[in-house]
């Protein structure tokens, strides 16, 4: 990023790789906002422990040399599998991973007080070495929703990171709603247009301005591909309403998924027998 440089390291004693975070040095010294925003994502990963969350490794507190460690994913990012090494994933391992990537928002918004990540998208999903599992990266706009004022976010968002493809209509424009944890909802059901229909959200625009002339003046959500079955389309539908109090919960989503991959095993089982 701008305010971050990101390396590949290797622990001393144990040999294991990690990933390091560091400010820049001046920013350290002269940017208090980016040392705070940096300061707040240690913070908060550092109280997760989760299967589908990047695990915090440590983190380096020195005014001037700010860092936070976590472990390397070795199969990079479901971003350059889907789009870019093309990965022949099949049906079932597309279920499996999309129905990760909802385990993990449901367990960072089931956090009291919730967590709301606010920069999902395929780029901050990375997987393992054979590309089975996905973890949530990335917590540089993550936010704790302040229970006192009704979930609500109580401060914006920072002005620097998150991607257009991605982001929910109420962070341009606040009279859909507050911006609260199903802002992840929205990016959720944007990722699964990735998995499932190995496209790009909004996929139709070539800049920001296009995208927001969809979303905020057509008011229309990312499209679903064709080739998206019936039973997942239901489930990514919900994730695109506009008005923030009618868009599901992350965990509602997550089991309407779970609905439509049970129906596919069954097919398929079916398809199966002799």
């Amino acid at each position: 990023g701008e305010l971050a440089i990101v390396n590949r390291g290797r622990l001393q004693r144990s040999q294991r790789e990690v990933v390091v975070k560091m400010m820049h040095q001046k920013d350290c010294m002269y940017n208090e906002q980016a040392a705070r925003d940096l300061l707040a994502e240690i913070r908060v990963l550092s109280e997760l422990r989760h299967p589908r969350v990047v695990e915090f490794v440590g983190a380096c507190l020195e005014p001037t040399h700010i860092a936070l460690v976590t472990e390397l994913a070795p199969g990079g990012n479901l971003h350059h599998a889907l789009h870019v090494r093309r990965h022949p994933f099949t049906q079932g391992e597309r279920f499996h991973l999309a129905t990760e990537l909802l385990e993990g928002v449901r367990y960072l918004h089931m956090q009291r007080p919730a967590i709301a990540h606010l920069d999902l998208k395929s780029t901050n999903l990375v997987l393992d070495a054979e590309g089975r599992h996905l973890q949530i990266c990335d917590f540089g706009l993550s936010r704790v929703m302040h229970e006192e004022a009704d979930g609500e976010l109580q401060e914006p968002p920072p002005s620097q990171g998150g991607s257009a493809r991605y982001m929910a209509p109420e962070c341009y424009d606040s009279n859909l709603g507050p911006i609260t944890e199903k802002a992840d909802v929205w990016s959720s059901g944007c990722i699964l247009i990735e998995i499932f229909g190995s496209c790009l959200p909004y996929a139709e625009c070539n800049n920001v301005q296009q995208i927001m002339k969809n979303m905020l003046v057509h008011r229309c959500g990312p499209a679903i591909p064709a080739v998206v079955e019936a039973n997942v389309r239901g489930a990514i539908i919900f994730t695109f309403v506009f008005e923030v109090q009618k868009r599901l919960m992350v965990s509602q989503v997550l089991v309407l998924l779970q609905t439509a991959a049970s129906s596919a095993e069954g097919r398929a089982r079916l398809s199966r027998t002799p």
